[in-house]
């Protein structure tokens, strides 16, 4: 199945640039439906751009926090932040009533094409 995620500038060239290997979603209904060996398009939300990735892991968690304690900071293309850092990062995207309703998900990718 293939999937279509739009993205903003920064987290796209992070993907882009290999800095980036694990998106981070609220598992709503819409992520409820991806599967390992997935294909998801990340777009730049102007369209300007596309990258094709395949899904090598889900990791569901309770909460931003939860995930940001098990997964290292280099994988999710925040580096050396404190987990309070990019729980606030999130925050941009995400509240914390979307968080406790659904819970969170890292999809774990591998760049399959850039367009």
């Amino acid at each position: 199945m293939e999937h279509l995620m739009h993205l903003e500038d920064e987290p796209f060239e992070m993907i882009k640039g290999g800095r980036k290997r694990v998106e981070l979603r609220l598992y709503d209904e819409k992520r409820r439906r991806i599967e390992l060996g997935d294909i998801i398009v990340f777009r730049r939300m102007d369209e300007s751009e596309e990258i094709r990735v395949r899904v090598k892991g889900l990791l569901r968690f309770a909460s931003f926090r939860d995930l940001f304690e098990f997964v290292p900071g280099e994988f999710v293309g925040l580096g050396n932040l404190s987990i309070g850092e990019k729980v606030a990062r999130m925050r941009r995207y995400y509240t914390e009533e979307e968080e406790r309703k659904y819970g969170v998900l890292g999809i774990w990718f591998e760049i399959e094409s850039k367009e």
